[in-house]
């Protein structure tokens, strides 16, 4: 392994989703505890509680690997991998809510985002694909570039307009 990050998820939002579930958890045993309690309502909260738990096990952290030739990104099981020499390059961009509209899996302005907060990124060019660029969240955004093997390019900044929230 010649590079490995794990950035969670912010605070703020791993306590909205626990939170979430804890409220699906109380309905659910309400469901069953209340009599009279529509049917409806317990299968739905029986299927929505553990959907709910697998998003929040699965999105909570981005997983960053670069082995020998491949670099391997994303969230729980679906992670995409894309060979280093098919690698273009890399820049610096500042992640916000302006440019993607949130945290998690987000399409952007010309890139897909993989993101768990706001702030430093890395927009990772893939050469000979139609599809757009990829900019993950890291702390550390130079060391990940030198691990692909691309200098980086200059930073992308958060341009006119974005706020940073």
């Amino acid at each position: 392994m010649i590079y490995e990050e794990r950035i969670y998820l912010v605070a703020w939002a791993q306590f909205l989703i626990v939170d979430s579930l804890l409220l699906l958890v109380g309905g659910l045993i309400a469901c069953w505890v209340i009599p009279g309690a529509p049917w409806v309502a317990r299968i739905l909260l029986l299927v929505l509680t553990p959907i709910m738990l697998l998003v929040f096990l699965a999105f909570r952290a981005l997983t960053i690997e670069v082995k020998e030739d491949v670099l391997r990104f994303g969230f729980g099981p679906f992670r995409p991998r894309i060979s280093l020499a098919d690698i273009e390059g890399c820049e610096r961009e500042d992640i916000t809510f302006r440019r993607y509209g949130g945290i998690g899996l987000h399409h952007g302005i010309g890139a897909v985002c993989y993101n768990t907060r706001f702030g430093p990124g890395l927009r990772i060019r893939v050469r000979g694909r139609r599809r757009l660029d990829y900019v993950l969240s890291t702390d550390r955004p130079e060391e990940l570039a030198r691990a692909l093997g691309h200098p980086l390019k200059k930073d992308r900044g958060s341009g006119i307009g974005d706020q940073r929230l």
